[in-house]
């Protein structure tokens, strides 16, 4: 365990100086609702790394801050993600661990990679508290069924899709990989605002060489991340709305969210 626990410190490390470099990388775009893109190549990686910077109000009572810890971090957050984020087909919490850093969650989970076959993804979701009330770092190093079993006594489910047209088929789900780094910082401005950053260098694996997704597919991997970052911006704002802690109403087209204020329920 000391082990491991020396091994995650070293990815928070290593997170927090990526996001450093990456958002001073060249902007790659800007999404509709705010959100600035950035690619580029942490140094030693071989894949193309993806940053995204978004900020948004807090209220005195910090209702928005706990409301993105959440989803960041808590064994709802799938509750919160099926709701803004397109990509996203099925997650589980495999197990808490929270003797790990401060808290950590064994995740398995589904995502959509269409033309391509869906992909599945085991990872721990590792919150770091970096200064109390100010600033979370969340890590997201991937782990392997191995490891799993052997680490934390979990036997990871085999999962299948199954495909009507034309024919009635069924697949393996194709495993991919969280590479360093992979993370979200969360940041209290002090001036009433949160910064929340992301970046992540995903190995889809398969038939799909390191060259494709550092070139061809980059586009394509790019305007999903500006669809997920304004659903999580136009979701986080409505719940806040609803629950007063953001004093104006954020009109928002369901094409963008999916119902949010059933989570008030």
């Amino acid at each position: 365990m000391t082990d491991e626990v020396g091994h995650l410190r070293q990815w928070v490390g290593q997170c927090n100086e990526a996001l450093d470099q990456a958002v001073n990388w060249k902007q790659y775009t800007k999404s509709k609702r705010g959100a600035r893109i950035f690619v580029g190549r942490i140094p030693g990686q071989r894949l193309v790394s993806l940053a995204t910077v978004q900020t948004f109000t807090d209220d005195e009572e910090g209702r928005t801050w706990k409301l993105l810890e959440n989803i960041l971090h808590s064994t709802t957050m799938f509750e919160h993600i099926s709701y803004f984020d397109k990509g996203y087909k099925t997650g589980h919490i495999l197990k808490t661990i929270p003797d790990t850093m401060d808290g950590a969650l064994l995740v398995h989970s589904t995502f959509h990679t269409r033309p391509m076959v869906d992909r599945d993804i085991l990872y721990l979701n590792v919150r770091k508290v970096i200064a109390e009330g100010k600033q979370i770092m969340f890590c997201y190093p991937s782990i392997s069924n191995e490891e799993a079993n052997r680490r934390y006594d979990v036997e990871v489910p085999k999962l299948q899709m199954f495909v009507a047209a034309p024919l009635y088929m069924h697949f393996r789900y194709v495993r991919s990989e969280n590479l360093m780094p992979s993370c979200d910082r969360l940041t209290r401005n002090g001036d009433g605002r949160i910064l929340l950053e992301r970046i992540t260098t995903r190995s889809i694996r398969g038939w799909v060489p390191n060259v494709a997704l550092n070139t061809l597919l980059k586009k394509m991997i790019v305007n999903a991340e500006k669809l997920r970052a304004d659903g999580l911006k136009s979701y986080v704002e409505n719940i806040a709305f609803h629950t007063g802690a953001l004093p104006q109403m954020v009109f928002s087209t369901e094409d963008e969210i999916r119902g949010p204020q059933t989570m008030l329920q």
